[in-house]
C-alpha cells in the first residue's frame, strides 16, 4: 500500500511538473545538446593547484595544449574527447536527465564500461555551466559552448 501511495504521489508530482509554466524550469536536456569546450585554466585555478605551483612557474604554455570536449546528443549518448601532453582520449557513454532545479541540472550518466556517476551542472547562462561529478577527488570543471570549427572524432 505505501509503494502504490509513493508511486501515485510520483506520478502526481511528475504530472505537476510537465504542466507547470516554462519558466519553472530554466534549464534541461535541450539546453545540454550540443558540443562543450572545457576551460582547463579555469579548472586548474578552482582545484587550487595553480596555487601549488613555484613561484615564476608559468604553465600557459603547457595549458594551452590541452583541451577537453564533451558532445550530448539528442539520443542520450555523450562523447567526450580530451587532449594534452601528447595524448588523445576519447570515451562514449549514455547519459538522462534525472532532475532539473532553476540552472541546476542533476544528470545520470553510464560510462561504456557500466560505471554510473550522477553530475551536477549548473548553468551560468546558455552558453557556460560547471559540472561536478559526485565522486572523490573530483574537481569542478568550467565548459562553454563550443565555438572550435573542428569536430572531436
Amino acid at each position: 500500500m505505501r509503494r502504490l501511495v509513493s508511486r501515485g504521489l510520483t506520478i502526481l508530482a511528475l504530472g505537476l511538473l510537465l504542466a507547470a509554466p516554462a519558466t519553472a524550469a530554466k534549464y534541461g536536456q535541450k539546453d545540454l545538446i550540443g558540443t562543450w569546450d572545457g576551460d582547463v585554466m579555469a579548472m586548474m585555478k578552482a582545484s587550487g593547484m595553480m596555487e601549488q605551483m613555484p613561484e615564476g612557474f608559468d604553465m600557459s604554455a603547457m595549458l594551452a595544449s590541452f583541451s577537453i570536449r564533451l558532445t550530448f546528443d539528442k539520443d542520450g549518448t555523450v562523447n567526450f574527447y580530451q587532449k594534452g601532453m601528447g595524448t588523445e582520449t576519447t570515451d562514449k557513454g549514455r547519459f538522462e536527465v534525472a532532475e532539473v532545479e532553476g540552472n541546476v541540472v542533476t544528470v545520470h550518466s553510464l560510462e561504456e564500461d557500466g560505471t554510473k556517476k550522477t553530475v551536477t551542472i549548473t548553468f551560468s547562462d546558455k552558453d557556460h555551466f560547471t559540472m561536478m561529478v559526485d565522486e572523490d577527488g573530483a574537481m569542478p570543471m568550467a565548459f562553454s559552448r563550443g565555438k572550435k570549427a573542428e569536430k572531436a572524432e
